[in-house]
């Protein structure tokens, strides 16, 4: 009988500080089935265009630190290369360009190609995993917009419009790029091929250039949802506690919710024309990855869970048609600060609102708890390392069981755990997860898995398989 899935995302410098076999070894050794790796190595530096690692969330998440040191420390700043040299001429036309390979490249990038080949002698698959709303230099005129043509003030992902034609482009040829360097990887991971709403304005896009041009393409009325979400900002900006409280009524607001798209039809579409936007990016990526010709390779997603996923544009359901799984995001931490992210920004709006009203309302539209309780805000934020995250565990359960009905058995459902927070939290929240319907699990990341945290892997894998 084949062992269970269970996979680690391990970031390529902890080969190259703890070894490849070090580090495969003792995932194997907790049950592991599969690594997800970047093509990119790493080194200290404090050099312009360096960045904090772990990574700083837009200064949100500066809280946390390594489990697993990186050249002896828990944070630091470090600089990347690419691991391997780009055939540029994949690129030629795009207006993004690959990052040059350098003497960090020469020296350290051979360990990809190591990690991809001691993964498969340990009879484990190995993904890539990108940001495909993210290529270098990414300007402006890629962003999605607000309905007032402006940029979102503060944004954590800081990715592109779907709807860029450049973006794709680049993506393109990126894979193509990677699959001629490394023709043995097993598959691909993208990440956020969506709108992922961390902010409230992050859930208020896109309303670019490119967006019209797709919606024209598509048959989506541009100006009468880019109306429609002017009027829902400007109801945002005008919001009375009363309206809250509806979302706190025993139905968990369900009859408000559908009377708003009842009366405000438009919004409908603008959400269909964002997962139409999803499902596009994900088929383009299908059929690049197929055209290469180099084999059967693998397309798992990884997105927003429930409910988010409505507004950041992941149709499960729909996209099933091109990935061979959804890795839900199962971030307690993430949830928690877009609670306090969301209620700061409704607060600053409206100053008059009841800051526990908007909690609670919050936590019961998100799904975050079982009851109405008295959440406060305070409660809230990117919680510390040593801080559980404040979720429930059957919100967790819905949002895997949600994603599993979406698909319908077309895809496998691979929910990501994230390793983050103190080790018996951790714990309940990757048991909850390995004991679910879902095909198999994912932990994201292996900087975080304290030796603590691998035992605790390791036991509980033993149990389930």
């Amino acid at each position: 009988m084949s062992k269970r899935f269970l996979g680690v995302t391990v970031m390529t410098e902890y080969a190259q500080n703890e070894g490849v076999d070090a580090v495969l070894d003792a995932l194997a050794g907790a049950g592991v089935t599969a690594v997800t790796i970047t093509p990119r190595v790493l080194e200290p530096s404090d050099a312009p265009g360096s960045f904090r690692e772990p990574p700083i969330d837009a200064g949100e998440g500066k809280v946390r630190v390594l489990d697993r040191p990186l050249w002896g420390k828990h944070e630091l700043s470090v600089r990347q290369s690419p691991s391997y040299a780009p055939n540029r001429s994949l690129y030629n036309g795009c207006r993004y360009r690959p990052p040059e390979p350098d003497d960090l490249t020469a020296n350290q990038g051979p360990v990809v190609a190591q990690l991809i080949r001691a993964a498969h002698e340990r009879h484990m698959r190995c993904y890539f995993q990108w940001v495909p709303g993210r290529p270098p230099g990414l300007s402006d005129e890629d962003r999605p917009r607000l309905p007032n043509g402006r940029l979102p003030r503060r944004s954590l992902a800081a990715t592109a419009s779907l709807a860029s034609p450049e973006v794709a482009a680049y993506n393109d040829a990126l894979l193509r790029d990677l699959l001629e360097a490394y023709p043995d990887i097993d598959g691909f991971r993208p990440d956020w091929p969506e709108y992922p709403p961390y902010f409230l304005e992050d859930a208020l896009v896109d309303f670019s250039p490119h967006a019209a041009r797709a919606a024209e393409e598509m048959g989506f009325d541009f100006d009468w949802m880019r109306a429609a979400v002017a009027e829902l900002i400007a109801g945002l900006k005008g919001l009375p506690n009363a309206t809250l409280e509806q979302w706190l009524m025993p139905d968990g607001g369900r009859y408000a919710l559908a009377q708003a798209f009842l009366q405000n039809s438009p919004l409908l579409d603008w959400l269909r024309f964002k997962a139409a936007l999803s499902r596009r990016t994900l088929a383009r990526m299908r059929a690049t990855i197929d055209d290469a010709g180099k084999g059967p390779k693998l397309l798992e997603a990884n997105a927003f869970a429930p409910p988010f996923s409505v507004v950041s544009g992941l149709d499960f359901a729909g996209a099933a048609e091109s990935c061979d799984a959804f890795c839900p995001k199962l971030y307690a931490m993430h949830w928690s600060l877009i609670v306090k992210l969301y209620a700061d920004q409704m607060i600053e709006w409206n100053p008059g609102l009841d800051e526990g009203l908007v909690t609670r309302s919050l936590v019961r539209f998100f799904d975050l708890a079982d009851a109405d309780g008295d959440y406060r805000l305070d409660q809230y934020g990117y919680p510390p390392p040593d801080k559980p995250h404040p979720v429930g565990p059957n919100p967790q359960r819905r949002k895997i069981a949600q994603v599993s009905a979406a698909v319908a058995g077309r895809a496998k459902v691979y929910p990501i755990v994230h390793s983050y927070g103190p080790a018996a939290n951790f714990r309940e929240r990757f048991e909850l997860a390995l004991t679910s319907a879902a095909d198999g699990v994912h932990i994201n990341r292996y900087g975080y898995l304290s030796g603590e945290k691998l035992r605790i892997v390791g036991e509980l894998s033993r149990e389930v398989h």
